[in-house]
């Protein structure tokens, strides 16, 4: 990927939210607020430019103009669109839009090495490969480990107890298992499924110390080790397939 565009948008990852707190995110409505934020992204876009330009006036310029735009979005999206996941994403898109034309201004021709890149990345199948072998752990993972285990949700059900928890916490969870047990697997550090297992164990062992709580326990240790090996089988196929 283009350096200066890497870079802005790297800046703006840890201004927007590295450097952001919850409550200046959400108090920017406040001119004093947003314009703390705003010099927050100014010494972060100095040190950008600092490593990249030789001191170009018309760099400067547009930098000074991606600040303009940045204090521009943050003041309309903050006062006139509701919290939540839509304002967040209307925000960061109207911001990543204004790097994408300050990166060209500065260094013309920076969309088409961009484009290039992206052009490289989506002909190396071992990214498909990967991104294959992603979707088979975590997502046909939810489907096939809670198909394996809905007889012993059933048998529970009869028997009196529960396996109800959070709606749909549980698959998330499971998504969040498998996710990282196969990026362990292939980035090489197997060591870390280790880690995953024993920290979710640890948060189950006081329901499994329960005995009124005991088939609840067994009908989640079930669903914990079917995840495991569904996610261990898909990382070890896929690294594999790539010969790591």
């Amino acid at each position: 990927m283009p350096s200066i565009l890497l870079k802005l948008l790297v800046g703006h990852l840890v201004g927007d939210f590295l450097l952001q707190g919850d409550r200046d995110a959400a108090n920017k409505a406040s001119f004093r607020v947003l314009a703390r934020h705003v010099m927050v992204h100014a010494v972060i876009l100095t040190l950008v430019l600092l490593t990249h330009s030789q001191w170009v006036l018309r760099d400067w310029l547009v930098i000074g103009g991606l600040l303009t735009s940045h204090a521009v979005i943050d003041a309309i999206t903050v006062r006139w669109l509701k919290p939540g996941g839509r304002r967040i994403a209307i925000d960061q898109i109207a911001h990543l839009s204004a790097i994408v034309v300050a990166a060209q201004l500065i260094a013309p021709g920076v969309l088409s090495e961009a484009w290039e890149w992206m052009r490289l990345q989506l002909r190396d199948s071992r990214n498909w490969w990967t991104a294959g072998g992603l979707a088979m752990a975590v997502w046909v993972g939810a489907v096939v480990v809670g198909l394996l285990v809905k007889p012993y949700a059933e048998r529970l059900k009869q028997r009196g107890g529960s396996a109800e928890g959070l709606e749909q916490a549980g698959r998330t969870i499971g998504k969040c298992e498998r996710a990282l047990i196969y990026l362990a697997l292939i980035t090489g550090n197997d060591a870390f499924i280790g880690f995953v297992v024993a920290a979710k164990a640890l948060l189950r062992l006081p329901e499994a110390r329960d005995e009124r709580a005991q088939g609840a326990s067994e009908y989640f240790l079930v669903g914990t080790l079917l995840s495991v090996v569904w996610a261990v089988v898909a990382g070890l196929a896929t690294r594999a397939i790539l010969g790591n």
